[in-house]
């Protein structure tokens, strides 16, 4: 798949987001047997799916893990038994976890990951803070100043999506508001948008 490099010293990728093809493997009688009697199986699919879609959110992986045994419903038992599994995972290989997102160990940290698929909608909850942060960044690095509107739709037209509802706005502006609250971005009175003070293109703060 296609990448595009932002010129930036610290070098930004924009590519398209990779996705866990779910294959449908068994049933909900085959799910609870293996998650008692053969968790290897669901840890294979975990690490893939990690491998794959990290960082990924932890309720995205417990949804795909139940779809490749065609179940839509996790309930308590299931999903302590998978959250479990994946404890077991961050032992056993180089993935570990952070604010519930999972991560390889030697994964890219700047990246834009576009979403063009329509599932995506649904999912722009989860994408990771930084993600977005780090989007909001290479739209600065192009704009000194922007206003909060214009800033929150090229966002979403970075990320691909066409969609504009109140879930992907809502979430924008929760990431926003963090970067104005660590001093990363100053938002004026006027809703302008600029630089602050512990603004840096490297994200790792």
């Amino acid at each position: 798949k296609q990448e595009t490099q932002i010129s930036n010293k610290n070098v930004f990728k924009i590519k398209p987001y990779n996705y866990y093809e779910t294959n449908i493997i068994g049933n909900e009688d085959k799910l609870f047997q293996d998650l008692m009697h053969k968790p290897e199986y669901i840890i294979e699919i975990i690490a893939l799916i990690i491998d794959i879609e990290a960082p990924v959110h932890i309720d995205v992986i417990i949804k795909k893990v139940l779809e490749c045994y065609g179940v839509t419903i996790s309930g308590r038992f299931k999903k302590s038994k998978i959250l479990t599994l994946c404890e077991k995972l961050i032992h056993d290989t180089n993935t570990y976890c952070k604010d519930s997102y999972f991560y390889l160990i030697d994964g890219e940290e700047l990246i834009i990951r576009t979403r063009e698929d329509a599932k995506s909608v649904k999912n722009f909850n989860h994408i990771h803070y930084k993600e977005i942060l780090a989007c909001i960044i290479y739209i600065l690095e192009n704009e000194n100043r922007i206003e909060n509107v214009a800033l929150i739709k090229k966002v979403r037209e970075t990320f691909g999506l066409k969609a504009s509802g109140s879930l992907i706005k809502k979430r924008i502006q929760s990431c926003l508001r963090r970067a104005v609250d660590s001093g990363i971005i100053l938002e004026t009175e006027n809703e302008i948008i600029t630089k602050g003070k512990k603004y840096n293109t490297s994200l790792r703060q």
